[in-house]
């Protein structure tokens, strides 16, 4: 699919710009949490359906954990998502965003544009 297509150049993109900085080392992985499956409903691998999940409905959506990634490598990554054409962050879990308790959520939700 198109989104499968966006997500691989996401990570291939991400991989190039931190291959870019000798002092990065070796990129580390990026980790996809929760998925949209593609006739609907929500893929959690861990098994806790638990918030905050959302916008998981028609094979478009990946959740991505960030706490793998150096702060440099996170800012690799959200350069290539904001810079891309095809894919973007679900605002209410994106770099920055909160909890309802005021804490920063455990991964991005990266969708189509």
């Amino acid at each position: 699919s198109d989104f499968t297509t966006a997500i691989q150049t996401m990570v291939s993109d991400f991989r190039s710009g931190v291959s870019a900085r000798p002092d990065l080392g070796t990129p580390d992985a990026i980790v996809g949490t929760g998925a949209s499956l593609a006739w609907g409903g929500l893929f959690d691998y861990k098994k806790n359906w638990s918030t905050p999940h959302c916008g998981h409905r028609d094979g478009h959506a990946l959740d991505v954990d960030w706490s793998f990634l150096s702060d440099e490598e996170q800012a690799i990554l959200e350069t290539v998502v904001n810079d891309s054409r095809t894919i973007k962050f679900y605002p209410p879990e994106s770099p920055g965003a909160v909890d309802q308790d005021g804490n920063p959520i455990n991964h991005w939700h990266i969708m189509p544009r």
